[in-house]
């Protein structure tokens, strides 16, 4: 029993569903709650399903050796450190430059805010 839960299957199966869970999350704050994401979340979603393939990859071949498994981790990590990170809460782009607020906050929000700085 002990053996199966440190199958490096079962970490990569576990790897792929965290990566779908997250993806999932994402895209019901998008499409349910109405956030908008903005340039850098895409781009992270883009990279996390890139690494999400990989788990999956990795999971249906199943590598006995160790430099097979070693290969597949090489590839999950170099995936993910192209992953750019935030800067304080905003990704830098021209919305959350002018209105100082990260786009975690619904559409009518961020546009409430230029409009209230355009006019004051």
């Amino acid at each position: 029993m002990m053996r199966l839960l440190l199958s490096r299957r079962i970490g990569n199966l576990v790897g792929f569903l965290v990566c779908a869970g997250m993806l999932g999350f994402g895209y019901y704050l998008q499409f349910v709650v109405g956030l908008e994401p903005c340039p850098l979340c895409i781009i992270q979603r883009i990279l996390l399903f890139a690494v999400g393939v990989a788990f999956l990859v990795a999971a249906l071949h199943h590598p006995a050796g160790r430099l097979a498994a070693g290969l597949y981790g090489g590839v999950v990590a170099s995936i993910a450190a192209i992953a750019p990170r935030s800067r304080g809460g905003t990704c830098g782009c021209s919305t959350c430059r002018r209105t100082n607020a990260p786009h975690a906050a619904p559409r009518s929000t961020i546009c409430s805010r230029l409009s209230a700085q355009s006019r004051g």
